[in-house]
């Protein structure tokens, strides 16, 4: 042991180096104190904030609910916060994207897939903290065109060309105008404006031709002079052409920012080459860093790489290498920087070398006598690590003490198939805001006392004298039950984990949120809302810490509803404006007009 202390040591040190486990701070927590109606007054906004919807249910809902036509897909949905009439507010938001393999197959000729449907259309954005009144979910940002509850999340160049669905090739200013959204018995139509794509001269169009084994480039009298192409639209795909010395992250996120949307890519530099340091499994590297955000425009397809690490090495290089690739992240704007987050991925790996390399004491690092692993949860029969998920809360013990966006990890004893432990031991939380990004802050708990993990807490769920036979009685009903991930939640000096429950009715593919089960390491509460969880677990009632739903106060909901659409169909039309689209800033005056008819007809 003396002679391989050493090595040992080197091995530790240049582990943590490379995988950035030595900047984590570490913060001992006392025991969880019980939850009381002091923790509501003083964590209101917290609350407020907890997240109640599941993404995969989301998902399945917006394609009922918004997929509009069979050709929109919404390929995932992305979490972000925004501020929003000077709160800070968690959404979730998908983009309306278009595939052409789900045209009808008669629609599937060469000018449909080619020149008419050439491109998605806007985005869906819901509240993550509060449903309708059947357990549906709320629209911030809804329909097509885009309509906004909110100025901040207003959408003037709704148009996706680039994205995340692989579509081939399209060709724009042909002769044929572009299918844009359907309006009423009519399409609406549009051209593009933007500076993207490669002109169609005879020779492009021959070489094109060659390379796409068509010769419709050539023949077809739609494709004129001033015809461009746009290709690689995949943004993954686009991305690697432009850097493949990067790894990147395999889920981009959708940003609305100034009436544009924007995808930023996390890129990673990582190698498999330095010294001491352990390989991760199963990736195969040993050093990795989040040096580097991509941001594509959805419209244009520009792609902007911003460093964001300037004491990586290897992104010190590529800087160095390729003048001009890698700007300052002070060079990003302003309203995309406010949207940059810690990557899921990376605290995911960095979770998994914490699990044995939080062990810095040579001999207990040798004996493995401490080794953790990254919590689990039950999904279906089997079970499998928690992923990481982004919350807005007050980090326990930081000096800043205010709301922020931090993505947390909960982490577990090790234990063995024989043996398992499920107590939580420690959560790892990555702050995503302003000058705190990137920081990393290690929660240990007291080895003393026990703190139930997810797994014990959804184990107590599913004992529960009052939940489970309800559980059983909607199952046998002929409805689908499922529950979304347990999410644990600073509270202060405590802790509540928070579960939705959803139905989904056999043959309806609509999930909707019936139940929210809340829990501490006393109690379990089940409930219709929230609030009515909160009561039930604190026997105090609790009034409702969510703001209700627009249109539930203030002027009656339909005439509310049309005022803001009114308002953003005229901003809609003057964004049309000002960048020269008068095809749609006609059709966007149509909408105008029988908005402001439907008005009138509602007024006494």
């Amino acid at each position: 042991m003396a002679r391989e202390t050493p090595f040992i040591r080197h091995n530790i040190e240049f582990t943590r180096r490379a995988f950035g486990l030595d900047a984590i701070t570490i913060k001992d927590l006392p025991a969880p104190a019980p939850l009381s109606t002091r923790h509501f007054r003083e964590h209101e906004y917290a609350l407020t904030n907890a997240r109640l919807l599941d993404w995969t249910a989301l998902l399945r809902s917006y394609r009922q609910l918004q997929g509009m036509r069979v050709y929109y897909r919404f390929h995932d949905v992305d979490i972000d916060r925004y501020v929003l009439e000077g709160s800070l507010e968690q959404v979730m938001l998908a983009a309306r994207e278009l595939s052409v393999e789900d045209l009808y197959p008669a629609a599937r000729t060469w000018i449909n897939e080619h020149l008419r449907y050439t491109h998605g259309f806007g985005a869906v954005v819901s509240p993550v903290n509060r449903t309708g009144p059947r357990g549906e979910p709320l629209f911030y940002v809804q329909d097509i065109p885009p309509r906004s509850l909110h100025p901040e999340l207003q959408i003037t160049r709704p148009e996706i060309y680039f994205g995340e669905f692989p579509g081939g090739y399209v060709t724009v200013n042909a002769k044929t105008d572009e299918f844009s959204f359907p309006l009423g018995e009519e399409n609406a139509t549009t051209r593009y404006v933007g500076q993207d794509g490669v002109p169609l001269t005879f020779f492009n169009k021959l070489m094109f031709s060659l390379r796409y084994g068509t010769t419709m480039l050539l023949l077809s009298d739609d494709v004129q002079p001033e015809s461009r192409i746009l290709f690689h639209r995949n943004i993954l795909e686009r991305v690697r052409m432009i850097a493949p010395f990067l790894s990147y992250d395999p889920d981009p996120y959708l940003v609305i920012n100034d009436g544009r949307l924007f995808w930023i890519i996390d890129a990673y530099t990582t190698s498999k080459h330095f010294p001491y340091s352990t390989p991760h499994d199963p990736t195969g590297i040993n050093y990795i860093r989040n040096s580097v955000k991509v941001v594509v425009d959805a419209y244009e397809g520009t792609v902007d790489f911003y460093q964001v690490d300037h004491e990586d090495p290897i992104a010190n290089t590529l800087h160095a290498a390729f003048p001009g690739l890698l700007q300052p992240l002070s060079a990003m704007p302003a309203g995309l920087r406010a949207h940059i987050r810690y990557p899921e991925q990376l605290l995911t790996i960095q979770a998994h070398m914490l699990a044995t390399y939080h062990m810095t004491s040579p001999s207990t690092f040798y004996n493995k006598e401490d080794i953790w692993r990254i919590a689990r949860e039950p999904v279906g029969q089997r079970d499998q690590p928690v992923n990481p998920y982004y919350t807005i809360t007050s980090l326990p013990m930081t000096a800043e003490g205010r709301y922020e966006f931090a993505l947390l990890l909960p982490l577990t004893p090790a234990g063995t198939a024989e043996n398992p432990k499920h107590n939580l031991i420690a959560f790892l939380t990555a702050r995503s805001d302003g000058e705190n990004y990137g920081e990393l802050l290690l929660y240990r708990l007291p080895k003393d006392v026990l703190v139930q993990g997810p797994m014990q807490i959804e184990a107590r769920i599913n004992q529960d004298a009052e939940i489970s036979p309800l559980l059983t009685l909607w199952g046998q009903g002929g409805s689908t039950v499922f529950r979304g991930n347990l999410l644990l939640i600073p509270v202060g000096d405590s802790f509540i984990y928070v579960q939705p429950l959803y139905i989904q009715a056999t043959g309806n593919s609509l999930p909707e949120l019936k139940r929210v089960i809340v829990a501490t390491e006393d109690n379990i509460a089940m409930a219709e809302t929230f609030a009515q969880a909160l009561s039930e677990l604190v026997g105090t009632e609790i009034e409702d810490p969510t703001p209700p739903p627009p249109g539930e106060t203030g002027v009656p909901l339909p005439i509310a509803e049309l005022a803001a659409a009114i308002e953003r169909a005229f901003a809609a039309a003057e964004g049309a404006a000002r960048t020269g689209n008068w095809a749609q800033y006609g059709q966007y005056l149509q909408e105008l007009g029988r908005l402001i008819a439907e008005l009138r007809r509602l007024q006494p």
